[in-house]
């Protein structure tokens, strides 16, 4: 988890953040998770199942069905954790599929970062809807 919390006694609204279907948490979702903590929320950003420092065999594998799990889990596990509401837990899914956008609960919405491409956002910061993804998860894990 990225934020530190120094009232334990307090619960806080939290959210997991899941990078592109393959990649590591260091190529885009530890930012999410950075910035987003830095904002007020309780992050956990995490590699998916078989990648990066996930175990599991094969390594280096893709699987849709082993990410939907990696969410679930990782909602599971903030949701034992003492400091966060759990009923104010969101996700994060980036360049996540057409298929798991639809079969997400509500309330959801889509953001769109124009002409990101294929680019490590790491330099390129600025095109991220920081402002549009504070303000739906403030709303919405009230």
């Amino acid at each position: 988890m990225s934020r530190k919390i120094s009232i334990r006694s307090k619960k806080h609204p939290a959210i997991v953040v899941g990078g592109p279907y393959g990649a590591v948490k260091e190529q885009s979702s530890g930012l999410y998770a950075q910035t987003m903590a830095e904002r007020g929320f309780v992050t956990i950003a995490h590699d998916p199942s078989y990648n990066g420092e996930s175990g599991g065999q094969p390594h280096f594998t893709a699987s849709f069905e082993a990410l939907i799990e990696d969410f679930s889990a990782a909602v599971d596990f903030l949701s034992t954790k003492s400091f966060v509401d759990r009923e104010r837990i969101g996700v994060i899914g980036i360049i996540f599929s057409e298929h798991a956008f639809k079969k997400a609960s509500e309330p959801k919405e889509l953001f769109v970062v124009p002409n990101a491409g294929h680019v490590d956002l790491y330099d390129r910061v600025e095109v991220i809807p920081w402002k549009k993804l504070t303000a739906f998860f403030t709303e919405h894990l009230k």
